[in-house]
């Protein structure tokens, strides 16, 4: 043993001797090897269920957000290698199925879901794999502080912010009284909550408050429910459900005037109102998350998908792909653990940047970047809730759609 410590000694001291002979007093740390293998990139987008009204616009996104990663030469120098899946609804396992897949593929990163009460049913999925996971849409409460191994982020602020908004909305439009129907999932209790919270802070009365069950839904006994009320307004926290409580509503009105009606993200567009009467349908109000988009983006999206009806959240997917591609850009990496770590710092760099091929060529400039994207500055926390964010307040035009731009845009803060 004595021999064995000698040994070790000398050995430690030729080392220490070696590196004063070099000028140095310690070895830098071994650089990790890049990881040039193509990024692998799950997408769930709902082509079918109640959510369906907002998979063109996702869709869009999407296309163009890779058409344009592509064009600047892919992600470490090779083309992205995309899985998509039908994200469904909350009432069905089309998610699941198509997790399945994006795992068997190998998938470093999956953008989506949009639609919390789906994105609960397959979040543990996608993290155990080791794939981080990035939502353009998912705003609830309870994926504040998820146990998601520092793989989730969001692109949107929690519902207690947009509820906060919303409430606001209602209360400035002179409102004293609101009735409240809610689907009975995660997405939509949580956010009635929020919303019943936030209206009585401000001195508001909610007289009454149901929910429903999405996948069957009772829309005649809602609408019975909502004008025995005798609200001023009434709030439908819901998705694509929601147009036919609106018919139901239509057909139990008494009176020649509708009652102020205000929705949820999932609702707000324009396949709410199509095919209905425009001077009933104008006025309907609702929050959505996100900037408005430039004119320079709705131009590059009409072009890569001509015909868009609904722009919806099709900024938020752009930058949830974009995000990703320079998060593997920066890490010199395209592995789940490497880009979830990377993405914080990808927006709250030095130097400002709107597109993939702006910031990638900083990247490759050794800059450091704030990504602001087509919805707004990504600044993610480390947590996967970003920092800050914008609550927009769509309304529906005279004309009976919903206008790409809202009628105010609300800037809020994460706590």
């Amino acid at each position: 043993m004595r021999a064995g410590r000698r040994g070790s000694r000398l050995a430690g001291w030729l080392a220490v001797t070696a590196a004063l002979a070099a000028g140095c007093t310690s070895a830098p740390p071994p650089e990790r090897t890049p990881d040039t293998s193509p990024l692998v990139l799950g997408a769930l987008v709902p082509h079918t269920g109640d959510l369906s009204a907002i998979g063109p616009a996702e869709e869009a996104g999407l296309r163009l957000a890779l058409a344009e990663v592509s064009a600047a030469g892919g992600v470490l120098g090779k083309p992205v290698t995309l899985v998509e899946g039908d994200s469904g609804d909350a009432y069905n396992s089309l998610a699941s199925q198509s997790v399945e897949q994006m795992i068997a593929a190998r998938a470093d990163a999956v953008v989506g879901a949009t639609g919390s009460a789906v994105t609960m049913t397959v979040i543990d999925r996608i993290v155990g794999s080791g794939a981080v996971q990035v939502s353009p849409g998912d705003a609830t409460d309870r994926l504040t502080g998820y146990p998601a191994r520092g793989l989730f982020f969001r692109l949107v602020p929690p519902d207690s912010q947009a509820a906060t908004v919303l409430a606001r909305t209602i209360w400035r439009a002179g409102h004293r009284t609101l009735a409240v129907a809610v689907v009975r999932d995660v997405y939509g209790t949580g956010l009635e909550a929020d919303l019943v919270r936030a209206f009585g802070a401000l001195g508001g009365h909610v007289v009454l408050a149901t929910q429903y069950d999405g996948q069957n839904p009772d829309v005649k006994g809602l609408a019975a429910q909502l004008t025995a009320s005798n609200a001023e307004a009434y709030a439908v926290l819901g998705a694509g459900e929601t147009r036919d409580l609106l018919e139901a509503l239509r057909a139990a009105r008494t009176g020649p005037t509708p009652v102020p009606l205000y929705v949820s993200d999932l609702a707000i567009g324009n396949a709410l109102t199509k095919g209905l009467p425009t001077a009933e349908v104008a006025g309907i109000t609702g929050v959505r998350p996100g900037w408005p988009p430039s004119a320079d983006f709705l131009a590059r999206l009409a072009h890569q998908s001509p015909g868009l009806l609904d722009v919806g959240y099709a900024a938020q997917m752009y930058d949830a792909v974009v995000a990703v591609a320079l998060a593997a850009d920066a890490a010199h990496r395209t592995d789940g653990r490497s880009i979830a770590r990377s993405l914080p710092a990808i927006g709250s760099g030095r130097v400002a940047c709107a597109t993939y091929a702006a910031c990638q060529s900083l990247l490759q400039e050794g800059r450091s970047i704030a990504y602001r994207g087509a919805s707004g500055p990504v600044r993610l926390r480390s947590d996967g809730d970003p920092s800050t964010g914008v609550e927009g307040v769509y309304r529906v035009g005279p004309e009976g759609l919903v206008p790409p731009e809202a009628v105010a845009y609300v800037p809020v803060r994460v706590p």
